[in-house]
């Protein structure tokens, strides 16, 4: 006894002990105990003997301890990792995370992995635009239980880690306050927040990291098992799945507001919309429905060319001209101008004026031809009419022995004269229609003034005039 330190004697004096043989017990060069003989009748000498038996014993006990710690960590480890497998498993059936609700999809991730791994803090960070910063979207505190998102980091203030962020699979500081890549986050970030051990793992999205989740550990300092890094890789594949989902939710809702906006306008255009292949068929991709109104089928019936093509509307004895016209529009990359002759579902003939022109992909593929189609039938009615009243109108003026014409009010301008003039007067109609008022020269000089006086207040008055002279 006499060879202990006076503190230890202090301690074993007043059990009665005299004699004392103690060796420590230890696993993996860690101590966890003492094995000892002690004796409280005589102070004497431990036989060589008794210490092997010792040592033998505690040897035994260390092996027994060591095999205890394994189990342990064994099921610890079990449950560690069944743990996860629940988690992730859950995860999976999360629907936020399919919506396109990436808010929500967050808040259930971040706050998964804080549970999972028992960390006080776990959050999701994305780089800005120009990938010069990262922003918090979602930081979930597990003691308070509460969700934040306010913090930024620059990527100017913190280049290494922004550098492994980059470069490497996962960052798993035990300390944090000590490892490369998050010795930065020292004084400014760990420090405050009593941060301790980060793991956190790049978020990639087509390749790229456009982010990541971060998880941070209160408190002693935290040495990450392989299988919880797993765990946050795994995670943070989970939060690239979810802002895929947002990203393709917002692409189809643009995507269907535009359409609506297109056949919004198409429903108010009052012609036909088309979008079509250039081949012998005319194959639509597109037409609208106004197709019906004004051929009597169906839009639907074109479409793919499933019931009709597009061709067999016109007339044949236009299709050759109108094929021509628009291989020839194509082939000089302008728009084509037509106007032809249709054959309704019910054999009446109507006029259609199509304007239109190809569709050219970067290399100069062709790839579609846009275009509209008008009923034009009543205009063309209008000009055959017109036409048929201007010869009629021709057919008189040039068979009536009176001068018939037509000018302006200030006869600035002789819009008409009839060949009666030429024998009248005695002068050529194209000399009056360069000088429109040289038949006033015709007039005798007496009475010149008078008859430019009435004729042109009668003409400002449209009123007829009447005249005599001779």
């Amino acid at each position: 006894m006499t060879e202990l330190p006076e503190s230890e004697r202090f301690i074993l004096e007043p059990q009665g002990i005299l004699s004392i043989l103690i060796l420590p017990l230890k696993v993996n060069g860690k101590f966890f105990g003492f094995i000892g003989f002690d004796n409280c009748t005589q102070a004497r000498p431990w036989q060589t003997s008794e210490v092997d038996l010792l040592t033998s014993a505690a040897a035994a006990v260390s092996l027994w301890q060591k095999s205890f710690l394994a189990q342990k960590a064994l099921k610890d480890s079990e449950a560690r990792l069944r743990k996860q497998h629940i988690a992730l498993s859950e995860l999976a059936q999360c629907q936020s995370i399919y919506d396109g609700n990436l808010s929500v999809a967050l808040q259930e991730i971040t706050e998964t992995v804080a549970y999972t791994l028992d960390a006080e803090r776990c959050s999701v960070w994305l780089y800005n635009s120009d990938r010069s910063t990262l922003h918090c979207v979602d930081l979930y505190e597990l003691t308070p239980n509460r969700h934040s998102a306010f913090h930024q980091l620059s990527c100017q203030e913190y280049p290494g880690y922004f550098h492994a962020l980059e470069t490497e699979g996962i960052i798993a500081a035990s300390d944090a306050h000590t490892h490369p890549s998050t010795v930065e986050f020292s004084a400014s970030y760990l420090t405050p927040l009593g941060i301790t051990s980060m793991l956190d793992a790049p978020i990639r999205l087509g390749g790229m990291t456009v982010g990541v989740l971060c998880t941070e550990h209160t408190g002693l300092k935290r040495e990450w098992a392989l299988k919880e890094q797993n765990f946050v890789s795994t995670t943070a594949y989970m939060v690239s799945l979810a802002m895929e989902a947002s990203n393709r939710i917002a692409v189809e809702n643009a995507l269907r507001e535009s359409e609506e906006r297109f056949r919004s306008l198409v429903a108010h255009i009052p012609g036909v919309v088309y979008r079509c292949a250039y081949d012998t068929e005319r194959t639509m991709e597109f037409i609208s429905d106004v197709i019906e109104e004004i051929s009597g089928y169906a839009a639907s019936d074109f479409l793919d060319n499933q019931v009709r093509t597009f061709p067999d509307l016109i007339e044949p004895q236009d299709l050759a001209r109108v094929q021509q016209v628009v291989a020839k529009s194509v082939a000089q990359r302008q728009p084509y101008v037509l106007e032809y002759r249709i054959i309704r579902k019910d054999g009446s003939v109507r006029w259609v004026y199509d304007k239109g022109q190809g569709v050219f992909a970067a290399d100069g593929t062709l790839i579609w031809l846009d275009g509209v189609l008008f009923d034009i039938t009543e205009h063309r009615q209008t000009q055959e009419e017109l036409r048929v009243r201007e010869e009629q109108f021709r057919q008189l003026t040039e068979n009536i022995r009176e001068v018939f014409f037509l000018t302006t009010v200030d006869l600035s301008k002789i819009l008409y004269i009839s060949p009666a003039y030429e024998e009248v007067w005695d002068r050529t109609t194209n000399s009056l229609y360069e000088q429109p008022k040289s038949w006033f020269e015709s007039v005798h000089p007496d009475d010149r003034d008078r008859v430019i006086t009435a004729f042109t207040q009668h003409l400002q008055q449209e009123q007829c005039f009447e005249g005599a002279g001779g």
